[in-house]
């Protein structure tokens, strides 16, 4: 059997890319799989070192790790440039200061030599940038193909103006190996999963907790996330006392991985406080996962939990302790059973690969 012939479009992902054990870098390799399984060309081009640690920020090994990375950007560019084949840039367009100034850099380089860029728009809070960064993106974006991880984020950017534009509704990474399991809940066992700073919600939920343990709920929570933002474990002591001293609350730290399923099928109900997203593949984890989710309406919340799989609330803290005090088994049952259902039929890596890959065999 002959090999298939490689398709004339070119892929190329720019993006800061995690380290590989993040969410973000699996999917990413998991699309290149994709994209060689269906005779797309692929490269993955990082815009940031690809193991750099934090304790090493500002650092001397910082600036020669983002010169090396400089130096490479710059070789993969000038090749891309001059090849005579279509091509189709991939971008990851971020809000960072920086991320913008890298973001606009590339787009101008590829206009000159008239190649076609394909943005791939994964941030949010664009629309409540100042007129001049707003200027910037619609210059970056100009009439190339737009694509939104969902119709959330669509609609958070309606002043774009952009000329096309897909709806792609992202995946969720499959890694964990995640089982659908039907459960009974004797306590609440509560999850917060994702780093640990103020804007993913941590007061949020911290104030569900004592409201709960006020009321004589039976209850155990896990928090698993890397602790940033100046928290620590000295600070979930001073604000959770006893409660914290005697198990009931966990803090974990960052968690991956086959720890990272085992976290999921312990819990019963995720509790997503956030209000700064791109899009929540948490929320869509949870769901895959057979865990009641309970977010606030952040980014994409009310997009991916809709068609009853889940409650989005506006009042976090009131509002998520009556539903815990309140739900039974089996109207739970009943919202993680049509999540799982929403989850096959929207979420998963294949079907979102498959959304995306149309999209590039048309555009090539």
């Amino acid at each position: 059997m002959e090999p298939k012939s490689k398709r004339k479009v070119c892929v190329r992902i720019f993006g800061p890319l995690p380290p590989p054990v993040h969410g973000v870098s699996l999917l990413v390799e998991a699309f290149v799989g994709y994209c060689n399984e269906n005779s797309i060309d692929v490269r993955v081009c990082r815009t940031s070192p690809k193991r750099l640690h934090l304790k090493h920020r500002n650092s001397i090994i910082e600036s020669f790790g983002l010169l090396c990375l400089m130096v490479r950007l710059i070789f993969e560019a000038f090749r891309i440039c001059v090849t005579r084949r279509r091509d189709v840039v991939c971008i990851y367009l971020a809000t960072l200061r920086v991320a913008l100034v890298r973001d606009l850099l590339i787009v101008l380089v590829f206009r000159v030599f008239r190649k076609q860029v394909y943005i791939y728009l994964h941030g949010t809070e664009l629309s409540l940038k100042n007129r001049l960064y707003r200027r910037v993106i619609k210059f970056i974006i100009g009439d190339n193909v737009i694509i939104y991880v969902s119709d959330g984020l669509q609609q958070e950017h309606e002043w774009l103006d952009c000329i096309e534009e897909r709806v792609v509704p992202n995946g969720v990474n499959e890694f964990c190996n995640f089982n659908y399991v039907r459960k009974e809940m004797e306590c609440l066992n509560l999850l917060f999963f994702s780093n640990v700073f103020k804007e993913k919600g941590i007061e949020e939920f911290i104030d569900v907790v004592l409201e709960l343990e006020r009321r004589g709920v039976d209850f155990r929570a896990r928090i698993c996330g890397s602790l940033l933002g100046g928290y620590s474990h000295e600070y979930f002591e001073k604000r959770l006392g006893g409660i914290l001293r005697t198990g009931k609350v966990c803090v974990e730290g960052h968690t991956s991985g086959q720890q990272k399923s085992e976290v999921f099928e312990w819990a019963d109900v995720l509790l997503f406080p956030s209000y700064r997203e791109s899009f929540g593949n948490v929320i869509v984890e949870g769901m895959s996962a057979g865990v009641l989710v309970i977010s606030s309406r952040t980014t994409s919340s009310p997009f991916i939990l809709s068609e009853g799989s889940g409650f989005v609330v506006e009042d976090f803290v009131n509002e998520a302790v009556e539903i815990l005090e309140s739900i039974e088994d089996l109207e739970r049952l009943g919202v993680v059973t049509s999540a799982y259902e929403r989850y096959q039929k929207m979420f998963t890596e294949k079907k979102y690969f498959d959304n995306l890959g149309a999209v590039l065999m048309k555009k090539g």
